[in-house]
């Protein structure tokens, strides 16, 4: 099928959403433990980022998958209220469509995210608008409209430790430094030699639930 060909609109709800979040899931899963761009010392979030948007537009068009993903995708404010933010990465189905609509954002965090004083050490969850935060408060995980999307992801730069550490750690903040309750702390669904991967579901302000999957590199 040439994905391409097919004008957004007209495909259909069930393959738009859940069938291809689905496949996309996995490409970022196998993709994700196999990224092998040089690190170098002291380079910041958004150039880490950088690397892996270039990552994975390159296995995406190898792998001829339908996929676009776009660095610092548009967040309108629901309503029209609050000012325009940025999610790190948006995800688009690659067809010819002029609104190019998002169907997946992903929130990227370094771990640990402030070597300075630790004043923002708790970042991936909360605090200063933190990551898991900033879903639950429908700051991200919206398509152009500004309507909620149920499913997103986070990726973990993991600098420090190990994956076993921060599981522990981000658990304890959510359980013992949040009002969230222990139904919101991430469940471990794979470990790899180079990556691994969690799953969460939170309450927003406005009550829907959004389900993130959490993406962990190892770039020690």
């Amino acid at each position: 099928m040439n994905h391409k060909k097919i004008p957004y609109q007209n495909i259909s709800i069930g393959t738009s959403t859940d069938g291809y979040l689905d496949k996309l899931e996995s490409f970022l899963e196998e993709v994700l433990e196999s990224f092998n761009l040089p690190i170098v010392a002291g380079e910041n979030e958004n150039q880490l980022t950088e690397k892996i948007y270039r990552h994975l537009q390159i296995q995406n068009n190898k792998k001829g998958l339908p996929f676009y993903f776009q660095p610092e995708a548009l967040q309108k404010p629901i309503n029209g209220k609050g000012h325009d933010r940025r999610s790190d990465l948006g995800v688009n189905l690659d067809v010819e469509d002029i609104n190019m609509e998002l169907i997946y954002c992903i929130e990227a965090k370094r771990l640990p995210t402030d070597k300075s004083g630790y004043r923002r050490e708790k970042e991936y969850v909360l605090g200063n608008d933190g990551g898991i935060e900033r879903y639950k408060n429908n700051h991200h995980g919206k398509n152009r409209n500004g309507d909620l999307l149920k499913r997103n992801g986070m990726i973990g730069y993991v600098e420090e430790n190990d994956f076993v550490f921060w599981e522990k750690r981000i658990n304890n903040w959510i359980e013992f430094d949040t009002i969230w309750g222990v139904s919101e702390k991430l469940n471990s669904k794979y470990k790899k030699l180079k990556s691994a991967g969690y799953e969460s579901k939170h309450s927003r302000i406005t009550n829907e639930i959004v389900s993130l999957k959490h993406f962990w590199i190892d770039l020690k």
